[in-house]
Parts: structure tokens; sequence; C-alpha cells
């Protein structure tokens, strides 16, 4: 199998080309290789707005929903869901 390039994920096993690899939504970036949509995580200044999901194996194949950070909250770091926390001056 081949693997898929980085910001990309393929969930099937036995791929023999790239084009079967599948994007990240925007604003997450995954590692090459990925083979879940779970490894697709929101970059610095987004955060995963989607509803965690009530278990881990359904958590591993959902992809995130990455929402852009307001003003007045912090999401400097990658990866970040739920809510982002208030800065607090």
């Amino acid at each position: 199998s081949i693997d898929c390039p980085a910001n990309t994920y393929n969930p099937s096993t036995g791929g023999d080309n790239q084009g079967v690899c599948l994007p990240c939504p925007e604003g997450s970036r995954s590692p090459p290789g990925a083979t879940r949509p779970s490894e697709c995580k929101c970059v610095e200044g987004y955060y995963d707005a989607q509803e965690p999901a009530p278990t881990a194996a359904l958590a591993a194949d959902l992809l995130p929903s990455c929402a852009t950070c307001i003003i007045g909250v912090n999401c400097s770091v990658a990866g970040s869901s739920g809510t982002c926390a208030s800065i607090r001056e």
C-alpha cells in the first residue's frame, strides 16, 4: 500500500495510489501516512467545534469541524477541541 501525503488520510487499507487519499477539512492538518479521519487535527487559530463522540471507536472515525477562533479567545495550541479559553486581562 502507498502512504498518503501530509494533510490527507486514507481510511481504506491497501490503497495502491495516492488518488484514494482524502483531504483533511479546512483548518486542519494530518501527518503523512494518516489512516483515520481523526488524525486530521485543527491548526493553531482554529478549534474543533464538533460535539465529542460517545465512544473512542466512533471518535477515531470523525473528521474535525475546525472553526476559526474569535477575537478574545486563545486557540494557540494546535488540536484544540471544544470552546477556546477566554483571554483575561
